[in-house]
C-alpha cells in the first residue's frame, strides 16, 4: 500500500498515515486504503526509524573521524623532525615525509617492518631500549645516539627520544 494504484490519473486520497520520528526528522508511510495498517506494521516502522538513526549518527561519526584523520596527516606532515610510530611488537605503523626524505623509502614501503631496519644503535639493540617505553610506558628523553639507514646506503646520526603510545583506556600498545 505504500504506492497507490491510480489508473484515472488523479491523486489518491490519503486516508491512512502513520509516522515514526527519527534522528533526522519522520520517516512515514500512507495509504489511500483507511486504517491500513496494523500495530505490527507500526513497530516494524518504528524499528525501521530507530535503525535510520543508527545510520545517520554513525555517518556523522565517520565523517567526523575522516576529519580528524585528516587534521592528524596535515599536523604530522608539517611537524619538522623525524617521526615513526611503532606498535608494541617494535613494527613501524607510521612515518612522516622527513623521514621518507631522508631515507629514501616511502611510508608504504616501511609499513610493517622492523623498527631495526630503520635504525641501528652502536653498543645496544633497540629492543633493549624501547623496552622500557613499551613494557612501562616511561618516557626517554636521553636514546644513545642511533644512526638513521637510507636507501642509498648513507647512513645519518639522529637524536632521539621515545615516548608510548596508549590507548584509550591507557594501555601501551606502541611508542613514537
Amino acid at each position: 500500500d505504500l504506492v497507490a494504484d491510480n489508473t484515472d490519473e488523479q491523486p489518491a486520497t490519503i486516508r491512512s498515515v502513520v509516522g515514526a520520528p527519527f534522528s533526522h526528522g519522520t520517516l512515514s508511510i500512507d495509504s489511500s486504503r483507511p486504517q491500513a495498517f496494523s500495530g505490527s506494521d507500526i513497530a516494524v516502522l518504528q524499528e525501521m526509524a530507530v535503525d535510520l538513526s543508527e545510520v545517520f549518527h554513525r555517518l556523522e561519526d565517520l565523517q567526523q573521524l575522516a576529519e580528524e584523520r585528516q587534521r592528524l596527516a596535515v599536523t604530522l606532515r608539517s611537524i619538522g623532525d623525524c617521526v615513526i610510530a611503532i606498535d608494541a611488537e617494535g613494527r613501524i605503523v607510521l612515518l612522516n615525509r622527513v623521514v621518507e626524505t631522508l631515507t629514501g623509502w616511502t611510508q608504504d614501503e616501511w609499513r610493517g617492518r622492523e623498527c631495526a631496519e630503520v635504525f641501528t644503535f652502536e653498543q645496544t639493540s633497540l629492543t633493549k631500549i624501547l623496552s622500557p617505553v613499551l613494557e612501562t610506558g616511561t618516557v626517554l628523553t636521553v636514546v644513545p645516539t642511533p644512526t638513521l639507514k637510507a636507501r642509498d646506503s648513507a647512513e645519518r646520526l639522529v637524536a632521539t627520544s621515545s615516548a608510548p603510545i596508549r590507548d584509550d583506556e591507557g594501555k601501551t600498545i606502541g611508542a613514537v
